[in-house]
């Protein structure tokens, strides 16, 4: 186990396997993980094939044979500063299927269940489980439901969807758990699939009706 430090944390590498690292840090933002994955993503640098984050974890997959000086990498992203943008994504919400069940579990109607889901911007807190989706939070406590108990072996590609305590744009056509609530337009699931959105960025959800 190695120590490296970024943004004035101390961060715990691990190597369990050969070609995987893993960086753990204790008393960090949730956002910090997430945010570092994407700096390494956007430099691209030699020998880090895929990154995968969660607000806990940093998982870097290494190129056979290469040698990574991950400080170095990590000075580098150090360097970076990013200001979060806003973004307003209108989704057509289906108020029949998963949204009236869900609504009906927590006795309220769907028109509220909207109204609570757009009431406060959420923030993009991870990436991962398919390229280009993007985990939102901050949804009300009230929404946030466990993953259906079995998977439906097909979602198609803008599905919008919650999951435990968050919310995402299915960016391709998939296998998947959570509840559909409804979908949203290409133009969208375009800017999930190029990386528009970063780690901390505000986006508002609207009834687009």
């Amino acid at each position: 186990m190695d120590t490296l430090y970024y943004k004035n944390r101390t961060l715990r590498v691990y190597t369990f396997v050969p070609g995987i690292m893993l960086l753990r840090g204790e008393g960090i933002s949730p956002l910090l993980l997430p945010s570092l994955g994407q700096f390494i993503q956007n430099i691209k640098p030699a020998g880090i094939i895929d990154v995968t984050a969660t607000s806990s974890e940093l998982c870097l997959y290494i190129k056979k044979g290469t040698v990574v000086k991950l400080q170095e990498i990590l000075d580098q992203c150090q360097e970076q500063e990013y200001r979060p943008k806003n973004y307003t994504i209108p989704v057509y919400f289906d108020t029949k299927g998963d949204l009236s069940e869900l609504s009906r579990s927590i006795n309220i109607t769907e028109k509220d269940f909207i109204l609570a889901l757009c009431n406060q911007p959420l923030t993009v807190s991870m990436f991962g489980f398919l390229a280009g989706f993007f985990y939102l939070t901050g949804i009300d406590k009230r929404l946030q439901f466990p993953r259906r108990s079995t998977p439906r072996p097909r979602v198609n590609k803008g599905a919008f969807a919650m999951g435990g305590a968050y919310v995402g744009i299915y960016p391709k056509t998939s296998p998947g758990g959570w509840h559909i609530l409804g979908h949203v337009d290409d133009l969208y699931v375009n800017m999930m699939q190029e990386n528009v959105f970063s780690i901390g960025d505000q986006i508002r959800i609207i009834d687009h009706g």
